[in-house]
């Protein structure tokens, strides 16, 4: 088996002092299809945003590649994810880094 290349573990995050995701475990493998299904308010867009990483974890792992980038500003995040997982463009990923 090999090993994910996206996990989130045990991960909390919150908006100003309401915590919206309690303990949140998610494995994505390389080329593997993942659908978050369920109701207004149960932390779909939260958990997108959090393994995007432009919202911060309160507690818990965000791994990319084994990496844990917890706690790393967006715009790191986002080329260590460009480096570790390509899937942009040549164009794309040169005016993302431009920016």
């Amino acid at each position: 088996m090999t090993s994910p290349l996206l996990e989130l573990r045990g991960v909390r995050a919150a908006y100003d002092s309401v915590t919206v995701l309690h303990g949140v475990d998610l494995s994505v493998a390389a080329g593997q299809v993942v659908a978050l299904l369920g109701p207004n308010g149960a932390g779909k867009t939260t958990t997108l945003r959090i393994a995007a990483g432009v919202h911060p974890v309160q507690s818990g792992r965000l791994l990319l590649a084994g990496a844990d980038l917890a706690g790393a500003p967006p715009r790191s995040t986002s080329c260590l994810a460009t480096k570790r997982a390509p899937s942009l463009s040549v164009r794309r990923t040169a005016l993302f880094l431009a920016a």
